[in-house]
């Protein structure tokens, strides 16, 4: 007998497939339904077959099936009469689909009248007839597949529903975290919204455990820890069976020094003799200490010391059979490079840079550095500095600053300059400036730094007080009464005079025939006298306006061979320009330390200083009168008696004398001038 489909394997009955259910145009796979249990049964058995199992979980796969291509009830009844002729499982099936599309449907209609109709809609499910007929078989097909078919729209898959409540929560978090982000990007959009508005949209914006800081501190200066040192006669002063004498070397011979204060003849020598090798005593400083222990019972020589600095100590000691042995004391003496930045005050550098972590004499090493390049006095609050500084320590603690290696200068005002230390194939030094610039202190210098030139050398000047034509022999020099002023190179003081028309006059006689004079001094540097040797910088003396002259300034001569000549052809602090072999080099050192100094970070500016308010007048003193005039007083009005007042916090004028000082610097312009008969027009070029 010729096999049939309709006896041998599975039988297609129907294809059940949506058209809708595809939005890619891609064909739809075949659903394959097994026959009607009953259908099955009642042929096979008519053929004899036992009775087939039928799988339950089948059974509801197939209903689901059925009952996502199933019209919606009216649509099904009325096309019920075109149905008549189909085959009964279809028919079947058909029919299951309807009974429980009805069951859905009163579920869905007591569901809603159990709902108060004025709440909000949000989270409602929505009315099967509203539906579009994707989101239909999607929400009807999901018990029966995995997944949504392959690129069917992503839709509402009717699982459980937020609450309204919920739903509100998250709307009310989303909108928070928008308005944040709007607020934050317009802040970085417009950098001057205020300050508060900032940063309360940044603590909005950010995360709740992130630190909020407008800069970074600066990395804090390690700190110093003391170690221990070697045994020093300091240690015997607490012991009363030792005598310790002591005393500043001076400029006397070290042997009458050390025997005026307490070693006898023997013991001086022997002193001598012990540190010869170490140390020339014959050229002592005159800042150079010494230290001797003496026992009291036996008035021997237990120990001495010649400190020539806290980094160079030399120590002779007697051993057990009383013969001194010296050594210099080993001060684990290290130098090490530090790096910080520091905001100027508007105070003290030294202060301001001590706040920030640094030593003391910091101050001293910046302007060694700065010299030439810039003027420390002319520093404004809130400038800041940027260091590379070589430190020195003696067990362990901060001693001195060998010096600036690299300083960044930022001003308030202006474009930040760095400077570096460099030292060139010939051994030359200084401090130069990004191109390679520095000041030529090697030669001569000018008498008063950063003054200005009010009249210069001119051999056809007009004279400002006998109005003809005379040689102006000298540079004038602008500067206030009581500036010190400076001797421009090493030299020997030639003389001093104190009367005639260049007032009080230095000369200086220097090497190869050149003679400095500093003319219309208000007085002489203290101790200065005629034969004494001066240093290249050192004071001579102060800005004046005696002799003949129109107001306070320094009059600068020059002379070479006895015949005057410009001062300024001297080049005092000039500028010297690194050769081009040398530019190779100082870029490469350039580069280090521009790298250094860009990981420094800078400090926070200081707070803008309050202006102080005006003083309130007295209760018993009317408005307006004025206390330096006893005619304009006025008898106050009677009143209830005044409250005692706080004791007063103002400081004492900055232009008080000091008790017994009578010399030109602690006078004001003012009275030196009324001294001097002189006005303070200042000397007027031609």
């Amino acid at each position: 007998m010729a096999s049939s489909p309709e006896t041998d394997g599975p039988r297609h009955i129907g294809r059940v497939v949506d058209p809708l259910a595809r939005d890619d145009g891609a064909t739809e796979p075949a659903l394959e339904l097994e026959p009607d249990a009953a259908v099955v049964a009642d042929e096979e058995a008519s053929a004899g077959a036992p009775e087939p199992r039928v799988d339950p979980a089948e059974t509801r796969a197939d209903e689901e099936i059925a009952r996502s291509a199933t019209p919606p009830p009216a649509a099904a009844e009325a096309s019920a009469p075109a149905r008549e002729g189909g085959h009964p499982v279809r028919d079947k099936l058909l029919a299951r689909a309807a009974a429980n599309r009805r069951e859905h449907a009163e579920k869905l209609g007591a569901r809603a009248t159990a709902v108060h109709g004025n709440l909000d809609e949000i989270g409602r499910d929505q009315p099967p007839a509203t539906r579009p007929l994707d989101v239909e078989l999607d929400l009807v097909g999901a018990g029966a597949r995995a997944g949504r078919p392959p690129a069917a729209p992503l839709v509402h898959s009717g699982g459980p529903q937020l609450s309204p409540a919920m739903v509100a929560v998250f709307g009310t978090l989303l909108g928070l975290a928008t308005v944040a982000s709007l607020i934050a990007l317009m802040i970085h959009l417009h950098p001057a919204i205020h300050p508060e508005t900032r940063a309360v949209a940044s603590r909005a914006a950010a995360p709740a455990n992130t630190a909020l800081t407008t800069r970074s501190a600066p990395a804090p200066i390690p700190k110093h820890k003391k170690i221990p040192g070697p045994w020093r006669i300091a240690d015997l002063k607490g012991d009363s069976s030792y005598r310790i004498v002591g005393a500043e070397i001076g400029r006397d011979p070290f042997l009458k020094v050390i025997q005026d204060k307490g070693l006898d003849k023997s013991q001086a020598y022997a002193v001598l003799h012990a540190l010869k090798d170490l140390v020339n005593l014959d050229k002592c400083g005159p800042h150079d200490k010494f230290e001797a222990a003496i026992k009291r019972s036996t008035k021997e020589l237990t120990a001495f010391e010649y400190i020539a600095s806290k980094e160079a100590v030399y120590q002779a000691r007697a051993d057990k059979n009383g013969a001194l042995q010296s050594k210099k004391l080993d001060l684990h003496v290290e130098r090490a490079e530090v790096k910080g930045a520091f905001a100027y005050d508007g105070k003290n550098v030294g202060d301001s840079a001590a706040a920030a972590g640094f030593g003391k004499g910091l101050y001293h090493a910046l302007d060694d550095a700065l010299h030439g390049h810039m003027d420390m006095d002319d520093l404004s609050r809130g400038d800041m500095f940027r260091v590379v500084a070589q430190e020195v320590t003696v067990l362990g603690e901060f001693n001195r600053y060998a010096g600036i290696e690299a300083v960044e200068y930022r001003p308030v005002k202006g474009k930040p300059e760095r400077f570096y230390y460099y030292r060139d194939s010939h051994d030359n030094a200084g401090y130069y400036d990004e191109s390679g610039k520095s000041p030529y202190s090697g030669g001569w210098r000018f008498p008063i730094p950063g003054a200005h030139v009010t009249s210069p050398f001119n051999l056809h000047r007009m004279h400002p007080i006998l109005h003809k034509i005379m040689p102006h022999l000298g540079t004038d020099i602008g500067a206030p009464i009581g500036t010190p002023v400076h001797a421009s190179s090493f030299g020997v003081v030639e003389r001093m005079t104190g009367s005639g028309a260049t007032g009080n006059l230095v000369m200086l006689k220097h090497s190869r025939g050149i003679e400095t004079g500093y003319a219309h001094l208000v007085r002489f540097a203290d101790g200065l006298k005629v034969g004494d040797h001066v240093k290249r910088f050192q004071v001579v003396g102060y800005v004046g306006s005696t002799g003949r002259s129109t107001g306070p300034h320094l009059h600068w001569i020059a002379k070479k061979d006895g015949k005057f000549f410009d001062a300024m052809k001297l080049k005092p602090d000039s500028m010297r320009v690194l050769p081009a072999d040398e530019r190779d080099a100082f870029a490469k050192a350039k580069s280090k330390y521009d790298a250094m100094l860009d990981a420094i970070t800078l400090p926070e500016a200081p707070a803008p200083e309050m202006a102080e308010a005006p003083a309130e007048p007295a209760a018993d003193e009317p408005p307006g009168a004025d206390e330096g005039d006893p005619g304009n007083t006025v008898a106050a009005a009677p009143g209830p008696p005044a409250q005692p007042s706080a004791p007063s916090q103002v400081a004492p004028a900055a232009t008080a004398k000091p008790a017994g000082k009578t010399s030109a610097v602690y006078l004001s312009d003012k009275e030196l001038l009324k001294l001097q008969s002189a006005t303070d027009d200042g000397e007027v070029p031609k």
